[in-house]
């Protein structure tokens, strides 16, 4: 029996682009696709897959709720969360949700299939995301998933009240999340903060937040 794997993101082009992929290097896997966290939760629910390759931030809801769904409902699976953010900035919250591998859009597709070989057939395949140096110690790494999409909505010119709108979040607890973000990354002010994510590549490209 074929394996199956479900892959979920809001973006045709990338679930396009990693069914291609899985396709190519893998012809005993099947695919299914969800374009947001609904849809993805429905196919979970109706059929048994034996991986889920998740956009960290769909439109109706990130990787964080769609997990904790998924362990509500006894959905025991792998996950691989697949984002914008670099790996040395998101991994260890990842892993902390629960997901087995977090691999970063902007590098190179190698990377996803070596993920996806670790946890189809169980094959170690080294380093999964460009590193930065060890001597190059990442401010925004202890940032929580919540934290982080509330600091780019920052970085994108919003007002707590907008975050609060759009995220269904209180005023009070984005105010919460900032001054969170301020202590960890060491910053005086949102514009510090942002030239700091800026040398990390954090910010700065197109679809930051996927």
């Amino acid at each position: 029996m074929k394996k199956q794997i479900l892959v979920s993101d809001d973006h045709t082009i990338v679930r396009k682009g990693v069914v291609n992929l899985i396709h190519e290097h893998f012809p005993f896997v099947e695919t299914a696709e969800a374009e947001n966290g609904a849809v993805t939760i429905s196919q979970l629910r109706n059929k048994r897959y034996d991986l889920l390759i998740l956009d960290l931030n769909l439109p109706d809801a990130n990787a964080d709720k769609i997990m904790h769904l998924m362990r509500t409902e006894g959905i025991d699976i792998p996950v691989i969360v697949f984002s914008m953010y670099p790996v040395q900035v998101m991994e260890k919250s990842m892993l902390k949700l629960g997901a087995t591998r977090y691999v970063s859009k902007a590098d190179d597709l190698k990377y996803l299939k070596w993920a996806i070989e670790e946890v189809m057939m169980g094959k170690k395949t080294g380093q999964l995301g460009a590193e930065m140096p060890e001597s190059v110690s990442n401010p925004f790494a202890s940032l929580t998933p919540k934290e982080l999409t509330v600091m780019i909505a920052l970085f994108d010119g919003k007002s707590n009240k907008e975050i609060a709108e759009e995220y269904a979040l209180s005023p009070s607890t984005v105010a919460t999340y900032k001054q969170r973000m301020l202590e960890k990354t060491g910053s005086r002010s949102v514009t510090d903060m942002l030239k700091v994510a800026m040398q990390f590549h954090l910010y700065g490209f197109p679809g930051a937040q996927g």
